[in-house]
C-alpha cells in the first residue's frame, strides 16, 4: 500500500507542475497552469523527488509556484507539454522530463463547473490531490491538503498572440541592442523575425566566433545567446514547438535545466572560473564572456565552455573578423615563419585551409 501511495505523491509532487487545469484545455499542447485562487504559475525546479514512507508526506520541493509574471513569461520551466495518453490519463512534459517515465503513473483531471481542475492521482482507493499554499507570498509551497478553493487549477494555452506567451527577456544592453541567454527542453523561434538566436562556433584566446542559428529556429536542449528586438518582453515573443529546428554545429554553448537551492533538494551545477565563462559586460564596457562571481549556474541560460586557464574576458567576433584576424596573423607571421601542410610537408604560399607553423601552432587561412 505505501508503495501505491508513493508513486501516486512521488509523481504528485514531481512534476504536477503540469498538472492541470484550464478554461481552455483542448488536449495535447503546450500549457500555463496557475492556482485559480492564489494566482501563482506552476513551475518545474527539478527532476527529483521523495516521500516520507512513515507518514506518505510527499516532498514538492520539485515545484515552485510563482504568481510574478515578469518572472514567469521567459521562464522555460513555467512551459508545461500536456499529453493525453487514454481517456483521463496524461503525462506532462517540462524542463526535459516525463512524468510518466520518470513515476509508471498518469495524473489524472477532473473538471469543475465553473472551467477550473482538480489534479489527482488514484490508486486501490487512494487519492491525493494538489494545492497551493494560501498566503500574500510571491512564491508559494505545494502540499496535498488545504482550503479547498486552493486545489482549483487554471490550465492555461500557451499561445505568441494571447496574454499567455513566452517571451525573452533581455539581461544586457550593448549599442542600442538588448540580449539575454537560453536553454529549454523545446525548441522555439521568433514569432515575426524580429528576436535573433546566436551560438559560438569556436573560442581562440581571447575571443569568441559567434555565428547566427539559421531561420532563427532553435532546436530542443540549444544554449544560445539571444538577440532581442526591445527592452520591453512584450515585443520578443516566442513560439515554442514540440520539435524542429535548425542544425547548429559545433556549438560551444552548454546550459544546465536546474539551480535548486532548497535544502531538501539541491539540485545544481557548481560554476568553474576556470572552465566556465557566462554573457556579461566587458571591462571596456563591449558585450562578452566574463569570469562571473558566482557559485552556479543559473537554469536556463547558456554558458560557455573554455579551455583552463582562458582569458578571464572573452570578446565576441564575427566570422567575418575572425577571418580577417587570421589573415593578417599570416601576413606578419608569413615572414618570418614557415608552414606545413598536416601531413608535414612546407608550403611556400599557402592558401585557404589549416597549417602548422614551424613553431606547433594551428593557422587557419
Amino acid at each position: 500500500m505505501f508503495s501505491i501511495m508513493k508513486k501516486i505523491l512521488t509523481f504528485i509532487c514531481f512534476i504536477v507542475s503540469c498538472c492541470f487545469s484550464f478554461a481552455q484545455f483542448t488536449g495535447d499542447g503546450f500549457y500555463r497552469v496557475q492556482n485559480h485562487e492564489t494566482k501563482r504559475f506552476l513551475t518545474v525546479v527539478d527532476n527529483r523527488a521523495s516521500v516520507n514512507m512513515a507518514t506518505t508526506n510527499p516532498d514538492l520541493a520539485a515545484i515552485l509556484p510563482i504568481r510574478n509574471f515578469d518572472r514567469i513569461v521567459g521562464n522555460p520551466g513555467s512551459v508545461i507539454y500536456i499529453h493525453q495518453a487514454s481517456s483521463n490519463n496524461y503525462s506532462l512534459r517540462a524542463q526535459g522530463v516525463d512524468s510518466y517515465d520518470l513515476m509508471g503513473v498518469y495524473l489524472h483531471l477532473r473538471k469543475n463547473n465553473d472551467g477550473t481542475y482538480y489534479a489527482y492521482a488514484t490508486a486501490q482507493g487512494l487519492t491525493k490531490y494538489l494545492f497551493d499554499e494560501l498566503s500574500d507570498y510571491d512564491e508559494g509551497w505545494l502540499m496535498t491538503s488545504g482550503p479547498n478553493q486552493t486545489k482549483m487549477w487554471d490550465i492555461i494555452p500557451l499561445n505568441a498572440s494571447s496574454d499567455n506567451y513566452f517571451a525573452a527577456v533581455p539581461e544586457f544592453e550593448h549599442n542600442g541592442s538588448y540580449y539575454t541567454t537560453m536553454y529549454s527542453a523545446f525548441p522555439y523561434k521568433s514569432v515575426d523575425g524580429n528576436v535573433s538566436m546566436h551560438y559560438i562556433t569556436l573560442v581562440d584566446k581571447d575571443c569568441a566566433v559567434i555565428k547566427e542559428v539559421a531561420d532563427g529556429f532553435v532546436p530542443a536542449a540549444t544554449a544560445v545567446i539571444v538577440k532581442c528586438a526591445s527592452p520591453d518582453y512584450n515585443e520578443n515573443r516566442l513560439d515554442v514547438f514540440t520539435s524542429g529546428g535548425s542544425s547548429v554545429a559545433n556549438n560551444r554553448l552548454s546550459g544546465v535545466y536546474f539551480n535548486n537551492s532548497n535544502n531538501k533538494h539541491l539540485n545544481r551545477v557548481a560554476y568553474d572560473p576556470n572552465t566556465m565563462r557566462v554573457l556579461g559586460t566587458l571591462s571596456d564596457g563591449s558585450l562578452g564572456f566574463i569570469t562571473a562571481d558566482i557559485q552556479y549556474l543559473p537554469a536556463n541560460k547558456a554558458y560557455l565552455k573554455v579551455p583552463a586557464g582562458s582569458a578571464k574576458e572573452i570578446r565576441i567576433i564575427t566570422e567575418e573578423e575572425y577571418e580577417t584576424s587570421i589573415e593578417n596573423t599570416l601576413s606578419d607571421e608569413s615572414i618570418r615563419t614557415e608552414f606545413y601542410d598536416l601531413s608535414g610537408r612546407r608550403v611556400t604560399k599557402p592558401s585557404k585551409g589549416l597549417y602548422l607553423t614551424s613553431k606547433g601552432q594551428k593557422i587557419l587561412k
